[in-house]
């Protein structure tokens, strides 16, 4: 029987915060959410402040939990799916005075109400974690072929997150180790010599290898999991000379690594 709305606000208003750490590794949980509000009591606050954040986790999971592409047909989900399926809650930090409440929270959801929501819906989801993936990204310009001599592109990819979605990521440290163990130009004719080594100095369990190619304004992406000699995906973004080369890169990881997480959902054996 699901919990009405204003029951819930109730519970959550007389939750007891558990010291416990919640396990990092719980794909129905979402870790230290920033929370706050302000009202005419300390109460009243909280329990605002509590509520934006479940709504917002809710949010977070299903971006999770889904591939980017499907993530539009969960847009006629409400708040009360949110507080239906919510199970606990920690505080990692907390600040508060008569009138406002700030934390930052961990939010657990229902397993089985989530699985439940989202079957009803016929939405396609994943539930565990990916192994590590090693991205190996080559940058091809003219006659220049590199990973680490290009500036713009390197800093661009040590920026990316070591998770997106389910997907968990290693990058390269550009370091004399590395650029003696890689030979990029034999990394695009196939020839992936040390792939093991590099693996293992990485704790990675399978390695994809990112060629991107500028051909008249436009950048040519392919992505490949060579540990498995897997289909090759192609993707192409126009280069866009009003922002800078740093930017336009970050934007470029972020959209390959999440195709490469819509791959380890196998979103592309469902289109």
């Amino acid at each position: 029987m699901n919990i009405c709305r204003s029951t819930l606000l109730i519970i959550i208003a007389l939750i007891v915060f558990i010291n416990s750490t919640i396990a990092a590794e719980d794909i129905f949980c979402v870790q230290e959410v920033d929370v706050y509000a302000e009202s005419d009591t300390l109460d009243n606050a909280k329990r605002e402040a509590v509520n934006k954040g479940i709504e917002a986790s809710f949010e977070l999971l299903l971006a999770r939990l889904l591939p980017q592409e499907t993530l539009w047909k969960v847009g006629t989900l409400n708040k009360n799916n949110a507080y239906d399926s919510f199970s606990e809650m920690n505080a990692t930090f907390e600040r508060m005075t008569s009138s406002s409440y700030m934390a930052k929270i961990d939010f657990c959801f229902n397993h089985e109400k989530i699985k439940t929501i989202l079957n009803r819906m016929g939405i396609y989801y994943t539930e565990s974690y990916s192994p590590r993936y090693l991205i190996i990204p080559i940058l091809i310009d003219g006659k220049s072929i590199s990973i680490w001599q290009n500036d713009e592109w390197f800093s661009a990819w040590e920026s990316m997150p070591e998770k997106l979605g389910l997907t968990k990521f290693s990058y390269l440290s550009g370091d004399l180790i590395d650029e003696h163990m890689i030979d990029t130009a034999s990394y695009t004719k196939k020839d992936y010599k040390n792939l093991g080594k590099i693996l293992s100095r990485y704790n990675a369990a399978e390695a994809y290898l990112v060629i991107v190619e500028l051909t008249k304004g436009q950048y040519n992406i392919k992505i490949q999991n060579i540990s498995k000699d897997s289909k090759i995906y192609n993707m192409s973004l126009q280069s866009k000379p009003e922002i800078n080369n740093e930017d336009f890169f970050k934007e470029m990881c972020k959209q390959i690594l999440f195709k490469i997480d819509s791959i380890y959902k196998c979103f592309d054996s469902l289109e």
